[in-house]
């Protein structure tokens, strides 16, 4: 199997699943939240929490994207990807709501990078499915 044979079954869907994917892995170490504290101010990455779960999707979703490139576009491909988009992006889309769950009141909480490099990682995520799924419903 050469190159051109995997950037071919990849395509750009594929290719989009890819960018998302290492984006929601980048995004999971980041931080998610600021906080105002006594003494300063103190951050939180994703991995102090469901940032572990992204982390994982983004693997997921690239090893869909991964199973694309060698054998074209799948039902297994096109379910790990989606699967694993639709959980980053709604964790993260939750996180943007209430950044801290649980402790509304607790002072100021700014919502971190890490936090929309996710988001925008788990919907490239779908976005490249669907672009890659095209041609396995015709």
């Amino acid at each position: 199997m050469d190159l051109d044979s995997i950037r071919d079954n990849l395509g750009i869907g594929g290719s989009i699943v890819l960018i998302g994917s290492v984006l929601t892995v980048v995004g999971a170490f980041l931080p998610w939240a600021t906080f105002d504290t006594f003494a300063g101010s103190a951050s939180v990455s994703g991995m102090d929490g469901d940032g572990v779960l992204t982390l994982i999707g983004g693997l997921v979703a690239g090893a869909g994207a991964g199973v694309a490139g060698a054998r074209s576009w799948n039902i297994v491909a096109v379910g790990l990807a989606a699967v694993a988009g639709l959980a980053i992006t709604a964790i993260a889309i939750y996180y943007l709501n209430e950044p801290v769950p649980g402790t509304p009141g607790f002072g100021s909480a700014d919502r971190g990078i890490g936090l929309f490099i996710t988001c925008l990682g788990g919907l490239l995520v779908l976005g490249g499915t669907a672009l890659g799924s095209r041609n396995l419903l015709s």
